[in-house]
């Protein structure tokens, strides 16, 4: 065979081998278009079996992150790779999945808790988890978002500290709506839905200083955090509500929450004047219904305005910081509490008597 021929041979299946690696690639890509975690949840099987077999079933989990065409498992495994470019900042492995399989990232991510000293949430397993209600999740959360068009852009499961009672594992749903803006709804592992926080434009502007509207929080107290909570103090004010109580979660140490329309979620900042005074019970709020508020807040109005110009500027209940701040309106034995009024305040204190 002449020199041509060879040469001519071995051009062909090159020709024919680059063929095949094209429509390798093609098909690829085709897979990775057509892959969409969201319309096929059963496919969630397949991320999670692997990342089962190659990392096991224990106690290793931080959080699971749900894309369309990927799935994220964020571990507290110590991770060497990102330790290399940036000594002594701690990191952990996070593994993806997604039509390729799994595999373990070559840079890990920051142990953002470790780092500021602080402990992080109890790790969970993958088997702690109910992956086949994923679908049934995403209809439930579409549906209590309630925004025409609106799709799922994300789950994810993590414990959070944020919620009442301590570390809860929770889903996250985030909803983009057709103007991309996100509405996040929380549910339990089982699936409830807790929570549905809309984007702010979305949002309803609640008067917390409106007795209707203090009623109606101090009535999701109990359900909130438990009839035997001890309560240090609740206060609103024209940025909203929040509550300081002790936290069994927390040793008994007094821990504040930020109230909103629908919950409750551990404040960013809390006021030690808020944790001091004696503690009251949920069921020492029980008199104060919208009547009641909107009554002694009249009769505040109507006391100091008489002396000078006034208006509401915020209502408290128990606490240490109205101390000082103006004249003393003291109320019925059953009614704890204090109303504080710009420039002036006067203060119901728990137990005391008209």
């Amino acid at each position: 065979m002449g020199r041509s021929m060879q040469h001519s041979i071995w051009l062909r299946r090159i020709q024919a081998l680059s063929a095949l690696i094209v429509l390798a690639l093609l098909a690829a890509g085709a897979r990775a278009q057509a892959l969409d975690l969201f319309d096929d949840t059963a496919r969630l099987t397949d991320a999670v079996a692997a990342f089962r077999a190659s990392v096991g079933a224990g106690p290793v989990l931080k959080s699971v992150g749900i894309d369309a065409k990927t799935v994220y498992f964020a571990t507290n495994t110590p991770d060497a790779g990102l330790s290399k470019l940036a000594p002594g900042l701690p990191s952990s492995a996070v593994y993806t999945w997604d039509q390729n399989g799994l595999r373990r990232q070559a840079l890990g991510r920051v142990d953002a808790d470790a780092a500021m000293g602080q402990a992080s949430p109890l790790p969970f397993s993958i088997d702690d988890v109910n992956w086949k209600i994923l679908a049934q999740l995403a209809r439930d959360a579409l549906a209590r978002a309630a925004i025409p068009r609106a799709k799922v852009g994300h789950l994810g499961i993590a414990r959070s500290a944020q919620e009442p009672g301590g570390p809860l594992l929770l889903w996250t749903v985030e909803i983009v709506d057709p103007g991309g803006e996100v509405i996040t709804v929380t549910a339990d592992v089982r699936g409830a839905i807790r929570r549905v926080v809309l984007p702010v434009s979305r949002r309803p502007k609640p008067d917390w200083l409106d007795a209707t509207t203090i009623a109606d929080a101090i009535a999701r107290i109990g359900p909130t955090f438990g009839a035997d909570t001890r309560i240090a103090s609740i206060v609103f004010d024209s940025g909203g509500g929040r509550i300081t109580l002790d936290d069994r979660k927390n040793g008994g140490r007094p821990a504040t929450f930020d109230l909103s329309a629908d919950g409750a979620t551990r404040a960013a900042i809390s006021f030690s004047l808020d944790a001091m005074g004696p503690r009251f019970a949920v069921a020492d709020l029980a008199p104060l219904d919208a009547r009641l508020i909107k009554t002694l807040q009249a009769e505040a109005l109507e006391r100091l305005g008489a002396q000078r110009q006034a208006w509401l500027d915020s209502v408290s209940i128990g606490g240490a910081h109205v101390a000082g701040r103006g004249e003393s309106i003291p109320r019925r034995r059953t009614t704890p509490g204090s109303f504080s009024i710009s420039p002036a305040g006067c203060s119901i204190p728990p137990g005391s008597d008209r």
